[in-house]
């Protein structure tokens, strides 16, 4: 399983670090247009990549709440060398027995 997931720790890093460099970026984009004076040509073309970044900044976020950290029941199934399905039966057999445990719980 480590084998498996190691790509895909790997590329969340590999996202993080993009991010953090965007980020600096911005900053650094924010620093110039401070040193410059506002109705310049300068001025404008910074601001308009300060914009950009900031866009492509958002986005990267955005992608990175949508990146699954955990396995999935494919790579689950691959480990202990069943069908996905099989997982998938298993997992929501233990969903329900745990709703129902907590439902239980919850009345007393």
């Amino acid at each position: 399983m480590r084998i498996i997931r190691q790509k895909k720790d790997d590329e969340i890093y590999y996202m993080k670090e993009r991010i953090y460099r965007q980020y600096y970026r911005c900053i650094i984009y924010e620093k110039r247009l401070s040193l410059v004076r506002e109705n310049t040509t300068a001025f404008g073309k910074l601001k308009v990549k300060l914009v950009k970044a900031r866009d492509r900044l958002e986005k990267m976020r955005k992608r990175m709440l949508t990146i699954r950290l955990e396995a999935t029941n494919q790579q689950i199934a691959e480990v202990i060398g069943t069908t996905k399905g099989t997982v998938d039966a298993s997992l929501s057999r233990l969903k329900s027995k745990w709703e129902k445990m907590a439902k239980n719980a919850a009345l007393n």
